[in-house]
């Protein structure tokens, strides 16, 4: 059975750094637990808007933040194999 969501891609601008992100929640009144879903190296998709979404269906307020701002991680010259 699906649940009735509210999600939207978001974003905050605290002290001139701002975070995009995805937020989803049941649409039903609270309280309801929350959680983080972290993202991997590839950052914000439209993947990790679908996971946020299923998490809020199952009951939860879900936050996806890109914390990798859209940028891969660079590797570090120890990472590197010559």
């Amino acid at each position: 059975m699906a649940r009735c969501i509210l999600s939207l891609h978001a974003g905050d601008e605290t002290g001139g750094d701002f975070v995009d992100g995805y937020v989803a929640r049941p649409a039903t009144p609270g309280p309801h637990p929350g959680l983080v879903v972290i993202s991997g190296m590839g950052g914000l998709n439209w993947f990790q808007g679908e996971i946020t979404c299923a998490f809020a269906r199952g009951g939860f307020v879900a936050v996806a933040p890109d914390l990798f701002d859209d940028a891969l991680p660079l590797a570090s010259d120890a990472d590197v194999e010559e």
